[in-house]
């Protein structure tokens, strides 16, 4: 699933809400959502002050 996640990427302003959806709509666990919401939404969010080259690893083209 995260792999997936990963390549259907699209920037979003709520991220973790975007995650919670993805991951609902994919069945996983509860328990699994809890633990790795909080993860995937910090790795997900761009922050402001991103260099280019390391946000380009996670944007699709």
């Amino acid at each position: 699933m995260v792999r997936r996640l990963c390549w259907d990427w699209h920037p979003v302003a709520d991220v973790a809400t975007a995650v919670e959806e993805f991951l609902v709509e994919a069945n996983v666990r509860p328990w699994q959502r809890e633990l790795t919401v909080p993860v995937l939404t910090k790795r997900s969010a761009r922050p402001s002050d991103a260099h280019p080259l390391t946000w380009s690893m996670w944007a699709r083209k």
